[in-house]
């Protein structure tokens, strides 16, 4: 009877502490809104050719493992240069049991870039070219709904000649909506 008894809260006391241990489902839908900063890397770079802005990624998990992101970021530099950008592509997340959730993408989109060449009167210059970009980054899920985005780094390569490549770098929160299917 000693033995049944232990058993029993054995299996009350070891069956929270697994299920604790469950991170909280893949979202249908996640929403990062952060802020980031981009820097001008490349030829014809000048020592401060870097933009603050913000960054939003909206993306849709078709499996635990496999999504699709799309990206609209903008950013405007102490030199009066702005950047407006859109991209979508596929993601994959390195989903395994605890709340850390690795991922990379591959985005392809439009880049709309322009420059302040004159303040009075007022006159700029502006482009609007492909774009594409790769990246990842590193979640860590804070409940069913949060998750905080610690780092994701990405390069952007526009394709016009002239123009140098990009690297971002972003933090902030993501807002996790709905829940995929768990597969069995």
């Amino acid at each position: 009877m000693l033995r049944l008894v232990l058993a029993i809260l054995l299996v009350l006391v070891a069956v929270p502490a697994v299920a604790q241990d469950v991170p909280p489902p893949t979202p249908r839908v996640d929403l990062h809104l952060g802020l980031g900063y981009t820097r001008w890397v490349g030829e014809g770079t000048e020592s401060d050719d870097g933009r603050a802005g913000f960054v939003m990624k909206w993306g849709v998990n078709l499996s635990r493992r496999v999504g699709i992101v799309f990206d609209g970021s903008f950013g405007v530099s102490s030199g009066g240069h702005a950047v407006y950008s859109i991209t979508a592509g596929p993601r994959i997340a390195f989903v395994n049991h605890s709340k850390v959730v690795p991922f990379g993408y591959v985005v392809a989109g439009v880049n709309h870039y322009r420059v302040v060449t004159q303040l009075w009167p007022f006159a700029y210059e502006a482009r609007t070219a492909a774009e594409v970009a790769a990246g990842g980054g590193l979640d860590v899920v804070l409940s069913r709904r949060w998750a905080l985005r610690v780092l994701q780094l990405e390069g952007r390569r526009i394709l016009a000649s002239g123009n140098p490549s990009q690297l971002l770098v972003s933090t902030g929160v993501v807002l996790r909506l709905g829940s995929v299917p768990q597969s069995k």
